[in-house]
């Protein structure tokens, strides 16, 4: 007689910070196109955005968002918050997260299955690797999204000091990374203690969390892509519109880097697991145009 060997399919649940924004409609559409993937879909939103518009000419998003609370699959996470501060939404979700393997996504994001299948099966089978996208294609080429000056970095491992260098991005291809894209194991985010909550207004909290990562020995697979649904700074930026993004991202850069000075390896999460790995110093390399 032969017997059958069944294999656990293991599931993904699927975090979205969101303000205001109707495209996230287009997202989770794009998302459940894979729903054999898919635990649950979590809208983390600033309670604020449940209530009901008094005008017509105010947003629209309560409705959206409640349209897609009736979809299969679709949580909603409120959090209550004065200014919009997407670390604080991305740890409410991953608090509430149930899964195995957790994707962090962005509200104005179209996916593929097959680019959601490669992330699904690369961080199955390796636990010590954290996988993002490694292109996002503008839905408009001539986004500002594209032309915006950009910073990566690298890492100088050392047993006891190692060196976190920041770079400014020297090449014109038309594309860029999702960084912000993130799919791990739930127990990775843990270990990590998740996001830094120090970040006000655009940019950075995604690099800060895969600096740590990489300093405390993950690997960070970029790969597939995806689109984004281009749109102005002022979508960008919602509560710091007196703030260019390219200021936001490059203060938030600043504070990464100094709260790692301070040997922070972890963020805010507040059920993340012991950390096990410490420096005796972390040195910081930047470029002049953030000194």
């Amino acid at each position: 007689m032969s017997t059958s060997k069944y294999t656990k399919t293991v599931l993904l649940d699927v975090i979205i910070p969101v303000k205001n924004r109707d495209e996230v409609l287009q997202s989770v559409d794009s998302i459940l196109a894979a729903q054999s993937l898919i635990q649950s879909i979590l809208l983390c939103t600033p309670a604020e955005c449940m209530a009901e518009p008094h005008h017509k000419q105010q947003s629209t998003f309560p409705a959206v968002l409640a349209q897609l609370a009736q979809w299969e699959k679709i949580q909603i996470v409120t959090v209550p918050m004065q200014q919009f501060n997407k670390s604080i939404l991305l740890n409410c979700g991953l608090v509430a997260a149930e899964a195995e393997l957790i994707l962090i996504a962005d509200a104005d994001i179209l996916w593929t299955p097959e680019t959601l299948k490669r992330l699904v099966q690369t961080v199955e089978k390796h636990d010590r690797t954290i996988a993002t996208v490694a292109q996002v294609r503008e839905s408009q080429p001539q986004s500002t999204a594209v032309q915006r000056d950009r910073y990566t970095y690298r890492i100088h491992p050392h047993a006891r000091t190692p060196t976190v260098e920041i770079l400014p991005v020297t090449d014109d291809t038309p594309h860029r990374p999702g960084c912000g894209l993130i799919c791990a194991k739930q127990q990775t985010f843990l270990a990590l203690g998740g996001y830094k909550e120090i970040f006000r207004g655009w940019g950075w909290e995604d690099q800060d969390l895969l600096i740590r990562a990489a300093l405390l020995g993950y690997t960070v697979q970029p790969l597939g892509e995806v689109t984004h649904l281009s749109h102005s700074d002022r979508s960008r930026n919602p509560d710091y519109q007196h703030l260019d993004p390219k200021i936001s991202r490059d203060r938030n850069i600043l504070a990464a880097l100094q709260s790692l000075s301070q040997g922070n390896l972890q963020g805010d999460l507040p059920n993340k697991l012991p950390l096990r790995q410490t420096f005796r110093s972390i040195r910081i390399n930047l470029p002049d145009g953030l000194k």
